[in-house]
């Protein structure tokens, strides 16, 4: 289910609600995690911020094991 469409329960629940979402920061980044990771959220945000609902994209440090 989409946030959006949730949005209206939410916000009649919780009419002060903030939102946060991950911004994934790779230890070893390329353009294609840039590209399918890190613009959701800052999408999302997008979309919320037009809605009047607060959003905030918090920094997410990823690092991986095992290479």
């Amino acid at each position: 289910m989409r946030v959006t469409a949730m949005l209206p329960d939410i916000l009649r629940d919780f009419p002060n609600v903030v939102f946060f979402a991950p911004k994934v920061a790779f230890e070893q980044d390329n353009w294609f995690t840039r590209l399918l990771r890190n613009q959701t959220p800052l999408l999302i945000q997008r979309r919320l911020s037009r809605l009047g609902v607060e959003m905030m994209v918090v920094p997410l440090r990823l690092e991986l094991y095992g290479r």
